[in-house]
């Protein structure tokens, strides 16, 4: 025990007399480091760029390198060069094309030990691949859809160059097969194309030719045409719209309506003058069979400029087989149709309830513009029906009768840069433009609308009325008529033999129902208006710019220049030089200007010739500022 407590004291004092000598802090060793910057990434190599901490405690740095999470090594690079600040670079060679890889940095310090930085990766590049299954296409006369493949590591474009050849996909990215489509060779010589693939810098091309036809397929629409198997080209995009050559191409369309396909959306081309001869022209969209069976056209259809000449016309009596609307389209529903010309003559032997027209029959909810109509549209049947040089009927495709007026579409249908130059004539309601415009539950805009040709109505028309006009013929609720022209070399004349008449320079008729503005229109044509039907209430009227206008109809800053001459069997004759009669809320303005003279014969009698703006039923209004209605 005396040991022990020994021992202890001398240990406790050692440690007193410690505790009373000046200490001194240790130097603390700096912190080594090794970092890697990869630089100057290709499909096969990079550059790592070194740099350690302290510079002076390394002999060597090196970085490893491998596409495993460094599990195994596949290389590593070592360098022994400068270990300065500025870095030691290492060329990392032999990589793989397109592959990740793991690294980190190390070093060597003079007693041989060894420090690592953290594990980090890069990727190199891609090398680009491209390749496809075939080297040439050969496509029969008919053509149709082929198909080769793609092989690539990058994303590629396809590309044929010729509008009668189209490819898709148009583009992808790897493997792919595509499918060229290739339009009917109408001609008598063979023809080729070239297919484009591309990717990155690398390209290769597929060529195709295509048979000629064994005979031409010509312009001409002949009595028991075929229809061609496909169009000429095109996918109905718009960027690639269907192109019609021929005329089996267009038959082709023809047929394809008539069977029940609207093309709603799909984009089509004219890219030749077409006359047709066949003794039955079958309508692209039409009524059929009496109340019964509406098929429309609801694509796009680019006339190109081109001409359909010849004969439009169909000889159906039958009650039930007989088409209701009827032009070079029947019905238009949603669709649109722009720059055609039709030369050839519409006409159709059944009469009642007609839509006749001479781009379409009737039109709810599309568009036409720039087209225009230089034949004549006529119809040999005493029964009433509508007639106008672009368009029979703005409304409902349904449209069933004479009182047939269904609900259509909410949208708005509009005919824009059109022109007429032709005849056209039919008992009820007959326009330059067009004949009846009814758009029940829609809107109508006609714009920049020009007649030069001739529109008359003739004939019975019982106790209904017998409407002209030089642009519609009749209009019932919401519509526009805006900068629409009829010229001095057009003529609008209407005789009934029994019932009233309505006769307009630019409307014949806007009914009691209607909400129509007249802006900005010029009449400079000569009206006749007669009536030898003598009855009570019975009436005839005729104006320069609107023959009756009724319900909440207006006319601002119009003009008519032409005579207007009015003759009855009795005293009930009404003209003037902007309108006929005025009644209901309808009002003519002041910024309107009436110089034809008015001309009356009542029972034969001349009555003194007069420039009064309205025959009876109202007094021109003071138009507000900004021709706004009241």
């Amino acid at each position: 025990h005396s040991i022990i407590y020994i021992l202890s004291c001398i240990c406790i004092a050692a440690a007193l007399g410690s505790c009373g000598k000046d200490t001194q802090p240790q130097p603390q060793e700096e912190e080594r480091t090794v970092t890697v910057v990869i630089s100057e990434i290709t499909d096969s190599s990079a550059v790592a760029t070194l740099a350690v901490s302290p510079v002076e405690a390394f002999i060597t740095a090196g970085v490893i390198y491998a596409t495993d999470s460094l599990q195994r090594v596949d290389r590593s690079e070592e360098g022994t060069g400068d270990l300065s600040d500025s870095g030691l670079r290492l060329q990392l060679k032999g990589l793989r094309s397109g592959t990740t890889y793991y690294y980190k940095g190390y070093a060597e310090d003079k007693s041989g030990a060894y420090i690592y930085g953290s594990l980090q990766t890069f990727a190199t590049n891609m090398t680009p691949a491209l390749d496809v299954s075939v080297e040439r296409i050969d496509a029969t006369a008919d053509g149709g859809e082929y198909t080769f493949g793609i092989a690539s590591n990058i994303s590629w474009t396809i590309a044929s160059g010729e509008e009668w050849c189209n490819v898709s996909p148009v583009s992808g990215s790897g493997d792919a097969e595509v499918t060229v489509i290739v339009g009917n060779n109408h001609t008598t010589t063979a023809r080729t194309a070239v297919v484009t693939v591309a990717a990155g810098s690398i390209v290769k091309q597929v060529g195709l030719r295509q048979e000629a036809s064994a005979t031409a397929d010509g312009s001409i629409f002949y009595n028991g045409i075929i229809a061609a198997g496909r169009f000429g080209g095109g996918d109905g995009s718009q960027a690639s719209p269907y192109l019609i050559y021929s005329a089996r191409q267009l038959k082709k369309l023809v047929d394809d309506v008539y069977g029940g396909q609207s093309y709603a959306d799909a984009c089509f081309r004219l890219n030749t003058d077409i006359s047709v001869t066949a003794d039955e022209w079958i309508p692209i969209g039409q009524k059929r069979y009496l109340y019964l069976n509406t098929i429309s056209f609801s694509g796009i259809f680019d006339g190109g400029g081109h001409t359909i000449a010849g004969q439009l016309q169909t000889t159906r009596r039958a009650e039930t087989q007989v088409y209701k609307h009827f032009g070079f389209f029947g019905c238009i529903d949603g669709g649109s149709v722009h720059d055609l010309t039709v030369t050839a003559n519409v006409h159709t032997e059944w009469g009642e309830g007609n839509c006749i027209g001479g781009i379409t029959g009737a039109i709810d909810n599309g568009s036409i513009s720039n087209c225009h109509f230089s034949g004549r549209a006529t119809n040999s049947s005493e029964l009433p029906g509508n007639i106008g040089g672009i368009a029979g009927y703005i409304g409902y495709t349904g449209y069933a009768g004479n009182d047939g007026y269904e609900d259509g579409d909410a949208g708005t249908t509009r005919i824009s840069d059109c022109t007429v130059s032709g005849y056209m004539s039919i008992q009820k309601n007959v326009g330059g433009i067009v004949g009846l415009a009814y758009p029940k539950n829609g809107h109508y805009v006609l714009t920049d609308c020009t007649l030069s040709g001739t529109v008359e109505a003739v004939g019975l028309s019982g106790d209904d009325w017998l409407n002209v006009g030089g642009i519609v013929g009749a209009s019932g609720y919401s519509g526009e008529i805006t900068n629409c022209t009829v010229s001095t070399s057009a003529s609008v004349h209407g005789v009934v033999l029994i019932g009233n008449a309505c006769v307009g320079g630019i409307i014949g008729d806007a009914s009691a129902n209607s909400n129509l503005n007249i802006t900005g229109s010029t009449n400079h044509a000569g009206l006749y208006a007669a009536r030898e039907d003598t009855r009570v209430g019975k009436s005839t009227y005729a104006g320069g710019i609107a023959g009756r206008l009724d319900g909440n109809s207006y006319v601002h800053t119009c003009l008519n220049t032409g005579k207007i001459s009015v003759a009855s069997y009795d005293s009930n004759n009404y003209g003037g030089g902007l309108a006929g009669s005025v009644s209901g809320d309808a009002a003519v303005y002041s910024c309107s200007t009436g110089t034809g003279v008015v001309s009356v014969l009542n029972n034969g009698i001349p009555m003194p010739e007069h420039s009064n703006p309205i025959g009876i039923g109202g007094s021109v209004t003071n138009c507000p500022d900004g021709h706004q209605k009241r």
